[in-house]
């Protein structure tokens, strides 16, 4: 029962920190840039000017009211394709090459406890067992995302 007191666990991962401290940085700093760059991508117009913004979407809507029926059903249709081709690129992306990269960095932090661990670490899905993690990561965000979705549209 002592084994996992606060003061205990705190002298642990002090201990562990020293001996491997620029390694966890890192691996720190690769793990943020993995999966914080999902919400990087719609940031891309934060620092736009907010005269251009207007001006901009004075336009679309101007230029969205000169179209007849067949113009806006032919703009929602294209729209929605490259929607959904992002969408489904960023997806490819998450379960092939983040969440793969993710388990490594965890894998990484789980063994700085153990042992001194190393960076090659972040790799080891990639060498070890790359279609099962692969599977189960997809699995697991389907199924968070399906659980989600019950926010929205509840029981």
């Amino acid at each position: 029962m002592d084994k996992w007191s606060r003061k205990k666990m705190k002298e642990i991962g002090k201990t562990r920190m020293k001996a491997n401290y620029w390694k966890a940085v890192l691996t720190a700093i690769i793990i943020s840039f993995v999966v914080g760059s999902a919400g990087a991508v719609n940031s891309g117009a934060a620092g736009a000017d907010s005269s251009t913004e207007v001006s901009e979407a004075t336009s679309i809507s101007h230029q969205l009211s000169e179209m007849n029926a067949t113009g806006i059903a032919f703009f929602v249709i294209w729209t929605t394709f490259a929607v959904l081709i992002v969408f489904g690129i960023v997806i490819v992306m998450d379960a092939f090459l983040m969440n793969p990269l993710e388990i490594g960095c965890k894998r990484f932090f789980y063994l700085n406890l153990l042992e001194k661990a190393d960076i090659k670490e972040i790799g080891y899905v990639f060498d070890k067992s790359y279609k099962n993690s692969v599977k189960i990561m997809f699995f697991m965000d389907l199924k968070v995302t399906l659980w989600t979705c019950l926010f929205i549209i509840p029981g």
